[in-house]
């Protein structure tokens, strides 16, 4: 009896689980363990090389990747400093950013079956849902979470390019004027370009990455994109 009541209380957390917005319920589509190295490999490149406003979302990126590989330590640690990056770049609406963060240490903690973790982890999501007067206790539909999993698909790969460049636009709807999410929005028109070479998204791309460059001169991975279309 027991171990029945054990096995119904985890099938709810997995249920709880599966209705997160993050890394562990997005699809990206990664064929095998060769494919999630070659990422991670990718990804490492990025955090250093590439210092924008997306840092924490590649390390949660990151940690979802070291799950796949069965090196928890290491996601754990992706994640901590993930949460770091965020409290020091968004001090004042830090609970919108971390929702996906909080989701991934959900998961994680599930797969080590430290179940009271799992627990605390969706109760800190749902909170912050709840002071958003989201309708789902454990999702929210905000801008952030769109760009995100935006930020994810692209790294993930660009043949995710089409599926990022909606993430972005749906959180532009809300936020217009931000410079991450026009700078995603401007790197995922490119990267649908790269896969389908298609005149539409050539010229959207060219003219996207032309605007952030003139806006943010430092964005030097929008440089790149930018010449290789030339």
């Amino acid at each position: 009896m027991g171990t029945q009541l054990i096995t119904m209380s985890t099938l709810r957390l997995k249920e709880k689980l599966q209705t997160l917005q993050c890394h562990f319920t997005w699809n990206f589509e990664i064929r095998d363990k060769v494919d999630a190295v070659h990422i991670l490999q990718t990804l490492a490149l990025r955090i250093a090389h590439t210092p924008y406003q997306n840092q924490a979302t590649l390390r949660a990126m990151q940690a979802y990747l070291c799950h796949l590989q069965g090196q928890y330590e290491d996601a754990l640690q992706s994640l901590r400093e993930a949460e770091e990056i965020l409290q020091r770049d968004h001090p004042d609406n830090f609970p919108r950013h971390v929702l996906v963060i909080y989701g991934n240490y959900a998961w994680i903690y599930y797969h080590l079956a430290h179940y009271d973790l799992v627990e605390l982890y969706l109760d800190k999501v749902k909170k912050i849902c709840s002071s958003l007067k989201s309708r789902s206790p454990h999702a929210a539909q905000i801008p952030e979470i769109h760009a995100q999993k935006g930020w994810s698909l692209l790294a993930a790969g660009f043949r995710n390019g089409r599926e990022a460049t909606e993430c972005f636009q749906m959180a532009l709807r809300e936020d217009e004027a931000n410079g991450e999410f026009l700078a995603g929005l401007a790197i995922a028109v490119f990267a649908s370009w790269t896969h389908t070479h298609k005149p539409v998204f050539w010229e959207a791309a060219k003219k996207k990455l032309g605007a952030i460059i003139h806006e943010q001169q430092q964005n030097y991975e929008a440089k790149v994109y930018l010449a290789k279309i030339l």
